[in-house]
């Protein structure tokens, strides 16, 4: 049982991964400039640096570059009461997923 959640996290984890690298690159390609304007014109180095933090934070990035889309204010996309707004969800979701992780860790050593 304890294999089969191990493996179960594995392929969460790299789906999670491989979604953030399609992601981040489709991003750096054409949704930076459109989510923070002072990336206009920026050079590949910048974008190449980049990529592993938006392939980690994807969801995050995604929602900002779909609000950006929707041409919402660049100011309010990256408002404190959005961000924090979005940071209050996830970490509503994330706890007790990682709570949940850590009993069935416990009981299956």
């Amino acid at each position: 049982m304890a294999l089969l959640i191990a493996r179960l996290i594995v392929i969460v984890l790299g789906g999670y991964a491989l979604i953030g690298f399609i992601f981040a690159i489709a991003f750096v390609i054409s949704g930076v400039e459109r989510v923070d304007q002072n990336a206009t014109g920026s050079t590949r180095g910048f974008r190449l640096i980049i990529i592993p933090g938006v392939a980690g934070l994807w969801p995050v990035v995604l929602a900002k570059w779909l609000a950006a889309r929707r041409g919402r204010h660049a100011g309010y996309i990256g408002s404190a009461t959005s961000d924090m707004s979005l940071h209050l969800r996830w970490w509503l979701v994330m706890t007790p997923l990682l709570i949940l992780a850590f009993i069935v860790a416990l009981i299956n050593r």
